[in-house]
């Protein structure tokens, strides 16, 4: 009796769990939102509505942080990102471009929500980081803007459906230069199998015990 290898394979397959390859996660965003002003404290973003991104940078804004879920376990293996890098103007239009000018963001994912100030507004669990990459994003002179487009940095965590998490972006050293971004996840959704998976498995595993019996039981005249 001859069993296909390839047909045991694929019962082996339908028991483990499946992973999909590398592809934007999708993500659902709360509406909650926060951001922090130089010369401020942790506030409710006033740019509302502009989903994961907007701008850090010489408008005063030095940190951004959007709640978000997923409806799936998922792995994030990068974060892309597309953002021009507006110079902080340092010299007139006539005269000769200066050096070139950066700003160090950082990017982090934090999981939870925690309430905070006097109205008790949603803001992250700063204490549960799970996740953080950072780029120095540097423009070719002092005059013109720099555009990054599917720019792609490392940003490895799993996500917990159920579980509300937060991307934040900051600009630490307050670099004057602008940084207008929109960022998305890149990773893989892992599903779990049905329960007739663990049914087929079982009866694949029977397949190949019968096999190594009847290999063994044979006749001799």
């Amino acid at each position: 009796m001859k069993i296909s290898s390839s047909i045991l394979f694929g019962l082996f397959i339908c028991y483990t769990n499946i992973a999909f390859a590398d592809g934007p996660i999708n993500v659902s965003y709360t509406g909650n939102e926060v951001v922090k002003a130089n010369d401020t404290g942790l506030m409710p973003n006033t740019y509302q509505g502009i989903g994961l991104g907007g701008n850090v940078g010489n408008d005063f804004i030095t940190e951004k942080a959007f709640e978000f879920t997923v409806s799936q376990p998922v792995t994030t293996n990068y974060l892309s990102i597309n953002a021009t890098v507006v110079p902080l103007s340092l010299f007139p239009s006539t005269e000769t471009p200066g050096p070139p000018q950066n700003i160090d963001v950082t990017f982090k994912i934090y999981e939870g929500t925690q309430l905070y100030g006097s109205e008790q507004k949603p803001a992250p669990e700063f204490n549960t980081l799970v996740a953080s990459t950072e780029f120095d994003f540097t423009t070719d002179d002092s005059t013109n803007n720099k555009i990054y487009s599917n720019f792609f940095l490392p940003l490895e965590t799993d996500l917990t459906p159920g579980n509300t998490y937060w991307i934040d972006a900051t600009d630490p050293q307050y670099s004057g230069v602008t940084f207008n971004y929109s960022t998305s996840l890149i990773g893989s959704v892992t599903t779990t199998p049905e329960p007739v998976s663990s049914a087929l498995f079982l009866f694949g595993g029977g397949v190949l015990a019968a096999k190594r019996f009847f290999r063994k039981k044979t006749i001799t005249v």
